[in-house]
């Protein structure tokens, strides 16, 4: 756990902190629109439209994201300043995705340009990012799994929101300076996001339809969450034994699912993918 990679002294005895996560999410985001510039051009999108729908869908994915967190956490905070001073960090991926998506589609339709090709691009760009993402997570603590005797186990320090949550359920001494070991959940969500992401790039040399992306992304990712939920340790299940991001990931998952097989068998014309857009 390093939440923070470096300070910036400033005068007195102040200090300016620069949190591993922040840059991490930076990282993501770089990395995501290169990557979505990249494919955009083997599409035949403008670069300007990329740059575009990165940058509304980036504000407006922060956005749901932090909306997302506020909804599902309400309920678990007395104190609702508490909770309100928690959301400057607190960040939900699916809360992110439809804000993101919500941005995007918007930013396509003010400017008449196809919403599902641009979609496509984005869907592997954004679930990279993601990966980059969660490894801030594992670097702040956040996100953390169950407690575990196994050899994957990881302590994380007595800074950590993992440490509270032991605390309060009396895991842990407040003597005591790391949690007892859990399972490093932020990294099994790493490499189950770029899983998703190389087997995107797999499936777009068979993309016939505008869309298909996207719709293998929230078929996809769903599995990958609702898997490692069964790791974390900081989420409620009150769903029959499931998280809510568990329910979603199902829900998510049946319908990607119809709309992935409704648009192999209608065939719509108006999403076939165009000759310009072939894989090399």
């Amino acid at each position: 756990m390093h939440p923070i990679l470096f300070r910036i002294p400033l005068w007195g005895d102040r200090h300016f902190d620069i949190a591993t996560y922040g840059v991490m999410m930076a990282l993501g985001t770089l990395v995501g629109v290169l990557v979505a510039w990249r494919l955009g051009k083997r599409d035949g999108v403008p670069s300007e439209v990329v740059m575009d729908v990165s940058f509304w869908g980036v504000l407006s994915g922060i956005a749901g994201a932090k909306a997302w967190y506020l909804i599902q956490y309400w309920h678990t905070y007395q104190d609702r300043w508490e909770l309100l001073g928690a959301i400057r960090s607190g960040l939900v991926w699916y809360g992110g995705a439809l804000g993101g998506m919500a941005g995007i589609i918007g930013c396509l339709l003010y400017k008449r340009v196809k919403v599902f090709k641009v979609l496509d691009i984005c869907a592997p760009a954004g679930i990279l990012g993601l990966s980059f993402g969660r490894i801030g997570c594992f670097f702040n603590g956040c996100c953390f799994g169950r407690v575990t005797d196994s050899a994957l186990g990881v302590r994380l320090s007595d800074m950590s929101p993992a440490f509270s949550h032991q605390l309060a359920r009396g895991i842990v001494r407040a003597a005591a300076t790391a949690t007892e070991p859990v399972y490093p959940a932020q990294l099994f969500s790493t490499a189950g996001t770029l899983a998703v992401f190389g087997a995107l790039l797999v499936l777009r040399r068979w993309r016939r339809f505008y869309g298909e992306q996207l719709a293998w992304l929230f078929i996809l990712y769903p599995a990958v969450r609702f898997t490692v939920e069964f790791y974390r340790g900081d989420q409620a299940r009150g769903f029959g034994g499931l998280s809510g991001a568990q329910v979603f990931s199902i829900i998510s998952f049946v319908v990607a699912l119809a709309a992935l097989i409704w648009l192999r068998k209608a065939r719509p014309a108006g999403l076939a993918v165009e000759a310009t857009s072939a894989e090399q």
